[in-house]
């Protein structure tokens, strides 16, 4: 059975009834607000409710939908939500599952982003999604605390979607900062606003009596090469190479180079390290392992502080050996502790 309503000038709607047994109806209020009304003006023009009370479902005058709520609030942005859920009490906002028998689709919450159009063509570093979180600050609850980006890492292009997370995170301010980024090679790699790795809460202690461990936070690591080059008391250098790998403030070197003379009454000096040795010994720097002669010979080796990146090799206090000064070869390795 069908019931048409026909419009003024054109057009109908119709109510159908299905062709089975049973009572299946619609049941109108006796009053507005009454427990069996089924829709409701909201009292705006193209706006509609489930319900008389603020909570409820709405969907407005501006085709936003809103669940538990009449009106829409900025949260985390200075723009109103198309849609917008509200929880009052216990419980939580929202669920997602799912109970297909297999190992999945589980509960799944997709973004996406197109330019113009479902298949819009988006470039590098544009955003694909964004999850915010923000918190009432007793003005608003625009300001965010923290949110997970997900960004185009490279170029896109039919089923090709190269990506990135970047983490952000608010310090204490109107703004967040980015922190830590999952690239789209899988790197994790610590942005500019990150200040390391805080081992403080994943270690035990082991500071010894009068020792006071000064930071738990790893801020640094690199490899990569560098080039010895002469100094006071050293002839020209050739042939120079030398590889280093630092992590945090902790400095390994290795060198070799041929030099051309070099003094037995005065150190040594080498320039060109990739970082400026830090002062522990005051007046003494730091020595470190050895370096060797090709004649066998043995001699320490001294990173010394001064703003300066620089070394000195004891050739005036040779550990073994004799010092060849009218020339030679040099291979060896050294490490310090950076000032910064």
């Amino acid at each position: 059975m069908t019931l048409r309503l026909n419009g003024d000038s054109s057009g109908f709607t119709e109510i159908k009834a299905p062709n089975a047994a049973g009572d299946n109806s619609i049941t109108l209020p006796t009053s507005n607000g009454g427990a069996n009304q089924l829709l409701q003006n909201g009292g705006t023009a193209g706006s509609l409710q489930y319900t008389s009370a603020g909570s409820g479902l709405h969907y407005d005058s501006s085709g936003r939908l809103l669940l538990g709520t009449s009106s829409t609030i900025d949260v985390a942005s200075t723009g109103a939500a198309i849609m917008q859920v509200t929880q009052g009490g216990a419980g939580i906002t929202g669920a997602f599952y799912s109970t297909a028998n297999a190992i999945g689709p589980a509960g799944v919450i997709a973004l996406g982003h197109g330019r113009n159009s479902t298949s819009g063509l988006l470039s590098d570093g544009d955003v694909m999604g964004q999850i915010r979180f923000a918190g009432a600050d007793g003005t608003d609850m625009e300001t965010r605390g923290a949110n997970i980006s997900a960004e185009v890492e490279g170029t896109p292009g039919a089923n090709v979607m190269p990506g990135k997370l970047v983490f952000s995170t608010n310090g204490g301010g109107a703004n967040t900062t980015e922190r830590v980024e999952i690239g789209s090679n899988g790197a994790l790699k610590l942005l500019a606003g990150c200040p390391g790795i805080d081992f403080d809460g994943a270690q035990t202690e082991t500071t010894q009596a009068n020792a006071t461990d000064t930071s738990t936070t790893l801020d640094h690591y690199e490899c990569g090469t560098w080039t010895p080059q002469s100094g006071e008391h050293f002839g020209a250098f050739s042939n120079a190479v030398g590889h280093y790998v630092r992590i945090g403030r902790f400095v390994h070197c290795t060198m070799q180079f041929n030099f051309a003379s070099c003094s037995s009454s005065d150190p040594c000096q080498i320039l060109g390290l990739p970082f400026v040795p830090d002062a522990h010994n005051p007046n003494t720097g730091i020595q470190s392992t050895n370096v060797v002669y090709e004649n066998q010979a043995v001699f320490m080796v001294w990173p010394e502080e001064n703003n300066t990146p620089q070394a000195f090799v004891l050739t005036n206090k040779p550990l073994q050996g004799t010092t060849n000064t009218s020339g030679g070869l040099i291979r060896g390795s050294f490490h310090f502790q950076t000032a910064t």
